[in-house]
């Protein structure tokens, strides 16, 4: 049975549109980390689920939480973007895991092969935040909680021999980038997993990138 849609979409997504023309304007043009939010999506068939993944999020508790304040400075200053998001990760999704953030553009990444693996690698990555050894079934047990926030493949399943995941996160404002210049460093995240998962069969290396 085909449920007809709402009459009042095409006025929300006009709303969205003048909220967001708004605030382009006070944005500075010296940014290229911005572009123009794209609301269409609201208004094609089949996204029903998608649409209903968002009034899942806990928007008010983490704002309780975060206590920030969401000024165009703090909003346009990346680093600020990057350590509220590693927080609500840290505090409420990955709450009580091994959760590692950035800070003071400090490597964790160098840190974790040279202190912990134990290794070298010819890949030079700079997560936002790694997330270390996560038992797999509590991994799962969190994706599935939490599908308002993340996406995986219906076929996606985590070989038996396996026992935690360790997640290497990026954390982004705009999607295009990923399709640009910083399409190598996606790569680099893809081989160094997949050389990780080759080499051993106790840790499952995964790599994550967290949009706006």
């Amino acid at each position: 049975m085909k449920i007809k849609k709402p009459k009042f979409k095409i006025s929300i997504k006009k709303k969205f549109k003048e909220i967001m023309e708004d605030a382009n304007k006070s944005f500075s043009d010296n940014s290229s980390d911005l572009n123009e939010e794209d609301f269409s999506w609201v208004e094609e068939e089949g996204n029903e689920k998608i649409k209903n993944l968002y009034t899942e999020f806990p928007f008010q508790e983490w704002s309780d939480f975060l206590k920030f304040d969401f000024s165009e400075e703090n909003i346009n200053e990346g680093p600020t973007y990057q350590d509220k998001v590693c927080n609500i990760f840290e505090n409420f999704i990955f709450k009580n895991e091994k959760f590692q953030k950035e800070e003071h553009n400090y490597n964790i990444f160098q840190n974790y092969l040279n202190n912990e693996l134990n290794i070298s690698s010819s890949k030079k990555l700079q997560p936002d935040f790694i997330i270390k050894n996560i038992k797999k079934e509590k991994f799962l047990e969190i994706i599935e909680k939490n599908k308002c926030m993340f996406r995986k493949w219906k076929s996606f399943q985590i070989p038996e021999q396996f026992e935690y995941v360790t997640v290497f996160g990026e954390i982004k404002k705009n999607p295009k980038l990923i399709k640009t210049n910083k399409k190598k460093q996606l790569l680099n995240y893809v081989s160094f997993k997949n050389f990780m998962n080759r080499m051993q069969k106790k840790k499952l290396f995964c790599c994550y990138i967290c949009f706006r």
